[in-house]
């Protein structure tokens, strides 16, 4: 059976230690941690949705090596359905959760890998894709939770990574062995890596032949022996820690939680080794990677954003004024930012291309202008949402002056909106708004799948100006 529950993820997640560390503490309670439970609460959510009859024909799919069903999480992406079914998937799990679904970069790395390690055989006669389909035959089969490790920490990003001082800026092949390989370095901004079964890691940008030892893919256990993950550190990940169910917001799911991802001396069995030193496709990789992730992103965009205008209607009716016209134009104007963003990358993925290796993408331009719609929509709709709220969505007392003896009178006074709605419930709706205008998401959505300039770029790259150029010309009659 490829599509499973839950059940033996939690239960090789409590059985495995895991090398985490929180507030300069190691973890010594994974399943109950804080700061960790809303993460597997999300990947549980991932595997529920599989099998719920409503949702599964979106976030299961037809494995192409064995003709079963898997995860889509687990899945390559084979044909044009394929692809649109994985962006209306991100919308439903970014509405069901408000988070990131974690299991989307081991997805997209699953996708590169298969197209570059093809390429490579092909070349140069190498075994990495025979490796790769075993391990993914495996992946599908076990249901096994992926995560991708792509962002390096970079140094000093005036310089390649030959040319860092500390060569550990980059991840590195640092020894080969009969068995396999040791490598070093980290990656920055893991989504969820600490309780994935397995995390990708790939190259981070295009590389040259002088940066060969930086050309390494390679799958790891997210407790493997030398990686350790360090727990972000921002201002939620403190409230989870020290505050209570209404303040979080969002407290099931909470908001992305990512680590630093140290591999200090970390071995690899050369099975789960998809490239080592092959320094010319790590651009391709990067290539088919972003297309996908941009393309994706924004189905979660489109979610996250369902969750804000949900947020953004309700509060303007727990405040008493959900017909007053101004709402009604901010509400317009979000939904349009919402769906800009998803209508854009379904057009990414029905206009994208089958690759020779059998791998479907999406169209690069409208993948990359989905992925600065979506960011922006996200940007804007926050400040729509903070004006529709009011102050109190960032000043609001915390849950123990609201449940206090002494002070909780007051606050079930005065914070009191329309007569009838309850002062919690807007009090919680308040918070989960709090979530939205000045939680993390905001800076998530601007940098994950890559800063904006980068899409900048490859937007003015394959827009093919000259082709335009050359319609224009014939149609005011100029000859070249």
């Amino acid at each position: 059976m490829a599509v499973r529950s839950a059940e033996p993820y939690l239960k090789r997640l409590s059985e495995a230690e895991r090398n985490i560390w929180v507030k300069g503490e190691k973890v010594e309670d994974v399943m109950e941690h804080p700061n960790i439970r809303p993460v597997i609460n999300t990947i549980v959510r991932t595997y529920e949705l599989a099998l719920d009859p409503e949702f599964e024909q979106l976030a299961t799919a037809t494995s192409h090596l064995s003709g079963e069903k898997v995860n889509r999480y687990a899945h390559v992406e084979q044909n044009v359905e394929d692809m649109v079914k994985r962006v209306k998937l991100a919308r439903v799990v970014g509405q069901q959760t408000a988070t990131c679904a974690y299991r989307c970069v081991g997805h997209d790395a699953l996708n590169s890998l298969h197209h570059i390690t093809k390429l490579c055989d092909e070349k140069h006669g190498t075994e990495y894709h025979s490796r790769f389909e075993k391990f993914l035959r495996r992946v599908q089969d076990e249901d096994l939770v992926l995560t991708g490790a792509m962002t390096d920490v970079k140094g000093d990003r005036g310089k390649k990574p030959h040319e860092q001082k500390d060569p550990d800026a980059y991840v590195h092949l640092k020894e080969k062995t009969a068995d396999g390989i040791v490598v070093r370095g980290a990656k920055v901004h893991q989504s969820g890596a600490m309780v994935a079964d397995y995390n990708i890691v790939v190259p981070t940008t295009s590389l040259s032949e002088e940066d060969s030892d930086y050309a390494v893919a390679f799958a790891i256990p997210s407790n493997a022996p030398g990686v350790t993950h360090i727990l972000q550190g921002n201002a939620y990940e403190s409230k989870f820690r020290d505050g209570s169910e209404i303040d979080f917001g969002n407290a099931k799911y909470s908001v992305r939680s990512t680590t630093l991802m140290v591999l200090d001396d970390v071995f690899v069995p050369w099975e789960h080794v998809f490239l080592c030193g092959e320094w010319e496709y790590a651009a391709v990789l990067v290539d088919t990677f972003v297309r996908i992730h941009r393309a994706v992103g924004s189905g979660c965009k489109a979610g996250f954003l369902d969750t804000m205008i949900g947020a953004a209607a309700t509060i303007a009716e727990y405040n008493g004024v959900p017909r007053a016209r101004h709402i009604i134009n901010k509400l317009r104007e979000m939904i349009f930012l919402c769906e800009g963003a998803y209508g854009t990358g379904l057009a990414a993925a029905y206009e994208g291309e089958r690759l020779s290796t059998g791998v479907f993408i999406p169209e690069p331009l409208m993948a990359n202008v989905t992925k600065i719609q979506g960011f922006s929509g996200i940007l804007r709709c926050a400040a729509l949402l903070a004006e529709i709220a009011g102050g109190l969505c960032v000043n609001a007392p915390m849950e123990a002056d609201f449940r206090s003896r002494e002070v909780g009178k007051y606050v079930e006074k005065f914070l009191k909106g329309a007569d009838s709605v309850s002062t919690e419930d807007r009090l919680r709706m308040m918070k989960f708004i709090e979530y939205w205008v000045a939680g993390p998401h905001l800076a998530g959505a601007v940098q994950g799948g890559g800063p904006p300039e980068a899409q900048r770029m490859m937007i003015l790259r394959s827009a093919d100006i000259k082709a335009k150029q050359k319609l224009a010309k014939e149609l005011a009659g100029i000859k070249d």
